[in-house]
């Protein structure tokens, strides 16, 4: 007996789902022009499976990493039209990606919005922008006002690691002492490795210093280590 879908079944897989992107090879999926954003979009996913200790596709799968370089989303509405991200990741992780997009574009003098794929991202320049809250600043004048990382993490509904990449921005800027955030023997261990060896990846400085360090005390104290060197200080 062959089974035949119901015309509601078939509904719901055609009209109510995302469309998957199409079956590409992989030297095709990514443009050369942002495949340094594939790369660190496919870094921060490893870490981040490491961090949970669960295979990397249970973070993003890779044709959902493909997409989001294709599109270059910027706001947390985009992200939702991306094939493989729903509610849940995109209430984890949406942060912590479009901030990696943003810093990418911002360096590269990119204009968000604007890709070969996707022109319906641009929005009408004659409507009035809202400013977005700086969603930064919020966390770091929680953390001055005494509250703790958990405790941040928790009243604004974001992941430990994303409040730790918003401090980890005001060390780089050197206006957090990153003496608040980390031990200073763990500062000490932690720049020593940084300095000594040519950083590809957290992930390799984590195996090298194990347990002992956490993912946050690393990318804090990179960021430390990373402003002092922009300053020659």
């Amino acid at each position: 007996m062959t089974y035949q879908a119901s015309p509601d079944k078939v509904y719901e897989n055609v009209y109510l789902k995302k469309t998957p992107p199409p079956k590409t090879k992989i030297k095709d999926s990514v443009s050369g022009d942002h495949l340094e954003l594939f790369t660190r979009l496919k870094e921060w996913r490893n870490e981040k499976a490491q961090e949970s200790d669960v295979p990397h596709f249970m973070i993003l799968h890779q044709k959902t990493l493909y997409e989001i370089t294709k599109r270059l989303p910027s706001t947390m509405k985009q992200l939702k039209d991306v094939y493989g991200l729903g509610k849940r990741k995109i209430k984890k992780y949406g942060e912590e990606i479009i901030e990696i997009i943003n810093e990418y574009c911002n360096e590269k003098d990119i204009k968000i919005g604007i890709t070969e794929t996707n022109y319906s991202l641009l929005e009408i320049e004659s409507k009035p922008k809202q400013e977005k809250p700086n969603t930064k600043k919020i966390t770091f004048d929680l953390f001055k006002e005494g509250k703790t990382i958990g405790e941040i993490a928790a009243a604004r509904g974001f992941a430990i690691s994303t409040i730790e990449g918003h401090l980890g921005f005001f060390v780089r800027t050197r206006e957090l002492d990153i003496n608040k955030l980390v031990s200073k023997e763990k500062i000490v261990k932690i720049s020593e490795y940084f300095l000594k060896h040519d950083l590809t990846t957290l992930s390799e400085a984590k195996v090298a210093l194990g347990d002992d360090v956490s993912w946050g005390e690393l990318k804090l104290v990179l960021a430390h280590v990373q402003a002092h060197k922009q300053t020659g200080l």
